[in-house]
């Protein structure tokens, strides 16, 4: 299952937003002895350049940490002066403020 959002981001000092997109795919695979794995893959486009795979105990698990990782993300990137928003500014996507396990931070 895949969920996407288009968001806007502006560098410090960009007047305009640009558009990005927040990625979360679920994915169920079997590892070697059979048994099954849940990831999250998630990507930021604009914020970063690579993709982000995140394993959780079962798939609701694994979406969670991955909302919880971009959660983070944003709000780290607004704090380091960039413009993060999906409707109005300040809106941080209008993700959950994360609650992170050790794991994600």
């Amino acid at each position: 299952m895949k969920f996407e959002r288009v968001i806007k981001v502006a560098k410090p000092g960009q007047a305009e937003p640009d558009e990005a997109l927040i990625s979360v795919e679920t994915i169920d695979a079997q590892d070697g002895s059979g048994q099954v794995r849940h990831h999250c893959v998630c990507k930021l486009s604009v914020l970063d350049d690579f993709e982000v795979r995140l394993p959780g105990l079962d798939a609701l698990d694994a979406m969670t940490l991955a909302l919880m990782y971009i959660s983070k993300r944003v709000r780290d990137s607004e704090e380091d002066g960039w413009t993060v928003f999906w409707r109005e500014p300040g809106d941080h996507c209008w993700l959950p403020a994360h609650t992170s396990p050790a794991s994600i931070t």
